[in-house]
């Protein structure tokens, strides 16, 4: 039998990788622009703000096919939306605590719509672009600043103005994605080496920043998403144990090193410019509880408690010398939710965060790839960070957005898992309809002669 090959059978993978590198880009760009602009929220909140919702709501015209499958796509984070859109009933503010619903909402479906429109490889690189624009744009606003900073090892904040945790946080996300491109076969050699680049320029400015908080949290975000990927033939329980051991071991390794020698932790302090109260923490834990205490169940509303008029948010102002009277927090995730939304709020947001954790750390167990691998890293970043920082549950806030498509493209991958196969829907199959069937050939083929 003699076969005859069409001189155009190859052009159809071609065509149709060319037409998803342009099905990517449209949406892409626009997603660059729209996460870009919460880059500037310190320095311009209002237009930062209206470029993200305006190329948002872009990107929701683009795809609107996919509106509605993003909005069931994020059903776990419902029941803290929720539960915070209640809490206008009793809340101290209920004007304030409208708006910020509104804006939480708009947040959870943008993130679930660009986690339907980028794939997870798209999506790593979309966040390393992303902190790319942020430390550029620090650089260029710095100028010759930068070099005295440098030079004299005063704290870079760059375009975060008065947040040096800030600015190492993008830096910390900034290595964590380029180290994941950088290690992705997949991608082109000009662009790993590319995100090598931008791995060397992120730890530069993130010894600059001198922030502890994002030293503290990259470090075993690397160590847990590089130990699960390196072990790529184990089984996936053996990963498991491993992601735990790794976590736990580097934890009590830390842990160890203060108890032998606290003059290790003193350094530590003085290197990154805190004290033992870490940076009046420790004062704002000890007003949290007194706030929780005063409304255990309900909390005072959603983002009701640091707001002009209110009489505990202004002494707290006052005492940290913060004279426009805005945009502080309780440098903890969780003291913060359970002052503004009471336990019952906590519980709520902590079911959805482990939730959260377990699948993405499912997904990048059971299939261990550069993808997988990054926002396993990430929400090891994001756990040991909510104990001094406020990152997540927050409207218009990058890492939150970050959570949200992690969860959903975990979800995409178990629910791939649970799927069963296509022969056993319906009616009951003879058994040889299981049996492997040789590849179809392409229409482009032609059969000349026959048997």
């Amino acid at each position: 039998m003699v076969t005859v090959t069409s001189p155009h059978a190859n052009t159809a993978p071609s065509n149709a990788r060319r037409y998803q590198w342009r099905t990517a880009n449209i949406d892409w760009w626009p997603w660059l622009v729209a996460l870009s602009a919460l880059m500037f929220t310190q320095l311009s909140q209002t237009k930062a703000v209206v470029v993200f919702v305006g190329f948002a709501i872009v990107c929701g015209l683009i795809r609107p096919d996919q509106v509605f499958s993003a909005a069931t796509a994020s059903r776990l984070f419902w029941p803290f939306l929720l539960f915070a859109a209640a809490s206008i009933i009793w809340s101290q503010d209920r004007s304030h605590t409208a708006r910020a619903v509104a804006e939480l909402g708009f947040t959870v479906a943008s993130a679930a719509l660009v986690a339907r429109a980028l794939s997870p490889k798209s999506f790593v690189s979309l966040v390393a672009g992303t902190c790319l624009i942020g430390t550029v744009a620090s650089v260029l606003f710095l100028g010759p600043e930068l070099i005295r900073e440098l030079t004299t090892g005063y704290p870079v904040r760059g375009i975060f103005l008065g947040s040096k945790n800030s600015f190492g946080a993008v830096q910390a996300l900034l290595i964590l994605a380029g180290i994941w491109m950088a290690l992705d076969r997949k991608r082109e050699a000009i662009r790993r080496l590319f995100a090598l680049l931008c791995v060397g320029c992120g730890a530069v400015l993130l010894v600059a920043s001198k922030s502890a908080t994002a030293v503290g949290s990259l470090v075993p975000a690397l160590v847990c998403s590089l130990a699960v990927f390196s072990v790529g033939r184990i089984t996936p329980r053996g990963r498991a144990i491993l992601l735990i051991a790794t976590f736990l071991l580097t934890t009590a390794a830390i842990v160890a090193l203060i108890s032998i020698d606290s003059s290790l932790y003193m350094q530590f302090l003085e290197v990154s410019g805190r004290d033992t109260s870490l940076t009046g923490r420790t004062t704002l834990w000890l007003w949290a509880d007194r706030m929780i205490a005063n409304n255990p169940i309900l909390g005072v509303g959603y983002e009701a408690f640091w707001i002009q008029g209110n009489p505990y948010a202004e002494e707290l102002w006052r005492l940290f010398a913060i004279r426009w009277r805005s945009g502080f927090h309780f440098h903890n995730q969780w003291y913060q939710i359970a002052v503004e939304l009471g336990y019952t709020g906590l519980a709520i947001a902590l079911a959805t965060f482990v939730a959260t954790c377990l699948r993405v750390a499912s997904w990048a167990v059971r299939r261990p790839s550069p993808e997988s691998c990054f926002f396993l890293g990430f929400v090891v970043m994001a756990a040991v960070r909510t104990y001094v920082e406020v990152d997540l549950f927050l409207q218009f806030a990058l890492g939150f957005i970050i959570l949200i498509v992690g969860h959903i493209h975990a979800s995409k991958y178990r629910d791939g898992l649970k799927s069963p196969p296509r022969q056993w829907r319906g009616r009951r199959l003879s058994p040889g309809l299981f049996r492997r069937q040789p590849p179809r050939q392409a229409n482009s083929t032609a059969n000349i002669l026959g048997a």
